[in-house]
């Protein structure tokens, strides 16, 4: 029996087609095709343009199997024999050969004016006419197509598609605005996304951090997939990864999972994902600031447009840092100390020497498990409200953050504390300050600052007072060195 479909086959008819389709597959060599992408598709768009998109009804079943193959996708169900006469959704080759054979169309389609997306069956497009297209433009542009269609014999679903012109199209999972210029998941992808990752979360809670493998690749899937509109996606699911890979080292391809400390925390992140709002601009925004930045082995700097350059002293653990982490760290600080300069909404530009930094500060993400870390610092510090967009230049012309970085500053010290207390003991208390006109406080030790200072004197002269000696309670002044 000839079969152009499988909708009247019923469950049992679609199971054992599948089945059959994937003996076919295991048997066909792998071939690897490259679809348009919606960010590609996003770039060549203008704002205020109205869009457009539209739906090819059964669009494997428009491509004929040749009589000569249909053998070998041949299935029984009771005692009956089906052979396909049109490509199944299910063959590993489908969508290739659609692809080629609707890319024509496509092709033709630009040359008449239209900026378009062509994904499997899936087509959004900016319609022909002056730029930001209008309403008008879109009417014009969907009775062209649909006529083209006709001529052809591809059938259009009905009720899919935007007919009538929108400044935001919901296509391929993601929802495009071109009047506000930001790119989001719809509320129903977004809703997936957080129950998906809040169902793997409350397993991983009742089972000791033991989750089945398929839900952790699915909420993980689900995330990633979404980077268009999340930038940080890659970077909150490396964790995740990372227990699906040690699973697969330790107990086989299909074991359950055992999660590290960090990935119940970026499942809680994401079960509560978007409740404050989130997306990605489609086109980037004029840089508000400049931020120069530089890294050495003991010190970092940074200097933005009309502010105070800053710099400060790797110390402790970080002193050890490879010199790739301390180059982020340096962005991330500057940062920090320059927040009170910048404006919620603002794009910071960083300018930096290092390629490292300047690919982990604009992907948000990388494989070296400490650069990854400082990363997520990075990301925690960029909660100030400003996106980073990265620029490297030479060593040679970032003149001023690396003299910030590599100078030494002689007057950054202090004294030991038993030798303060010795010298406060003798000619104590003392004070950092100009010239106070109260009596001085208890004798404590004054903070660190970055100038040196020299034991007080009284007021009017003579000479200090010794050990054991009475000490005056009224008027000390300082003497900077």
């Amino acid at each position: 029996m000839r079969l152009a479909g499988l909708c009247e086959l019923g469950p049992a008819g679609q199971a054992a087609a599948a089945r059959r389709l994937h003996q076919v597959t295991e048997q066909l060599r792998d071939i690897k095709i490259k679809y348009e992408a919606l960010n590609e598709f996003s770039a060549a768009l203008q704002p205020y343009d109205n869009l457009i998109s539209w739906d090819i009804q059964d669009a494997y079943h428009h491509l004929f199997v040749h009589s000569d193959d249909r053998a070998y996708l041949n299935f029984t169900i009771d005692r009956r024999t089906f052979e396909p006469v049109t490509m199944l959704g299910g063959l590993l080759v489908a969508p290739c050969a659609w692809t080629k054979v609707i890319r024509l169309v496509l092709e033709h389609l630009r040359a008449s004016g239209f900026t378009l997306i062509g994904y499997v069956d899936d087509h959004g497009a900016a319609p022909p006419g002056a730029r930001p297209t209008s309403n008008a433009d879109a009417a014009k542009g969907v009775g062209f197509f649909i006529l083209l269609y006709e001529r052809l014999g591809l059938s259009l679903h009905r009720r899919k598609g935007e007919r009538n012109g929108s400044q935001q199209l919901t296509l391929l999972g993601f929802t495009v605005d071109t009047a506000g210029n930001q790119v989001w998941l719809p509320d129903s992808r977004l809703d997936r996304l957080r129950g998906t990752a809040a169902a793997v979360l409350a397993s991983a809670s009742s089972n000791r951090r033991w989750v089945r493998r398929k839900p952790l690749e699915s909420v993980a899937g689900i995330i990633v997939s979404a980077t268009l509109a999340i930038p940080e996606a890659r970077l909150f699911t490396l964790a995740i990864y990372d227990d699906l890979a040690r699973a697969v080292d330790s107990r086989g391809p299909r074991a359950d999972c055992h999660l590290s400390h960090l990935s119940p925390r970026d499942l809680r992140r994401w079960a509560n994902f978007g409740r404050s709002g989130h997306g990605r601009p489609l086109w980037p925004r004029l840089p508000a600031h400049t931020l120069h930045t530089d890294a050495s082995g003991f010190a970092w700097g940074g200097a933005a447009s009309n502010t105070t350059p800053v710099r400060g002293a790797f110390v402790g653990a970080a002193a050890s840092w490879h010199i790739n982490i301390k180059e982020v760290a340096a962005i991330r600080l500057s940062l920090t100390a320059l927040a009170s300069s910048f404006a919620v909404g603002d794009v910071v530009r960083i300018v930096t020497d290092s390629r490292v930094a300047l690919h982990v500060v604009n992907a948000l993400v990388s494989r070296s498990v400490p650069l990854c870390a400082e990363v997520r610092r990075l990301y925690v510090a960029q909660r100030l409200g400003v996106t980073l967009d990265a620029e490297w230049i030479p060593t040679a012309e970032n003149v001023w953050a690396k003299r910030l970085s590599r100078t030494k500053d002689s007057t950054e010290w202090r004294l030991t504390p038993t030798f303060f207390g010795v010298l406060d003991s003798l000619y104590g208390p003392h004070v950092v300050g100009g010239f106070p006109m109260r009596p001085c406080p208890p004798p404590a030790r004054p903070p660190r600052s970055g100038a040196q200072t020299r034991p007080t004197r009284p007021i009017g002269g003579g000479r200090a007072p010794t050990t054991g000696s009475s000490r005056r309670s009224t008027g000390y002044r300082s003497f900077w060195s």
